[in-house]
C-alpha cells in the first residue's frame, strides 16, 4: 500500500510538472504592476442642477409643502456653562497626570502596602521597598 501511495504521489507531481493547466486555465492574464501603475482618470457623473423656486417669500416658507418647507428659522442662542466643560477638562488633565504619579511610585516600592488575613489586618508603609511602618490590626 505504501509503494502504491508513492507511486501516486509522484506520478501527480510529474503532471503538475508536465503543465497540466487544469480547468482554469483559459482565465485572462494581466500584467498586475502595469495595472497598479496605470493612472485612472476619474471623471464624476455630471448632476442635473436643482430648480430654484420662482420666488421665496417668508410666508411661502413657513407654508407646509411650500419650497422652504426643509428649513427651519432658529432663534439666535448664546453659549453658556464653557467654564463647566473647562474646568472638567482640567480635571481629567489631573486624574490622569495623578495616575501617572501613582503608577511611577507603586514600580518604586512607595506607598502603604495593606494584607488583610481574615480578621487580622497587616500593613506596611515603604519606601524603595523598605519598611518604614509596619503595623497590624484586629476587625471585630
Amino acid at each position: 500500500m505504501g509503494r502504491q501511495a508513492l507511486l501516486f504521489l509522484i506520478a501527480a507531481s510529474g503532471a503538475l510538472a508536465a503543465g497540466d493547466p487544469g480547468p482554469d486555465a483559459a482565465a485572462a492574464h494581466t500584467d498586475i504592476r502595469r495595472e497598479l501603475l496605470s493612472e485612472f482618470k476619474y471623471a464624476p457623473a455630471q448632476k442635473e442642477p436643482a430648480r430654484s423656486p420662482l420666488f421665496v417669500s417668508p410666508s411661502l416658507a413657513s407654508q407646509p409643502g411650500g419650497p422652504g418647507a426643509d428649513v427651519v428659522t432658529m432663534a439666535p442662542f448664546t453659549v453658556r456653562e464653557t467654564v463647566r466643560m473647562e474646568k472638567l477638562h482640567s480635571d481629567l488633565v489631573q486624574e490622569k497626570s495623578d495616575a501617572r504619579t501613582a503608577a511611577i511610585m507603586t514600580k518604586l516600592g512607595v506607598g502603604v502596602h495593606v494584607l488583610p488575613a481574615g480578621p487580622v489586618t497587616f500593613f506596611a508603609a515603604t519606601v524603595f521597598y523598605i519598611p518604614i511602618v509596619v503595623g497590624g490590626g484586629f476587625s471585630f
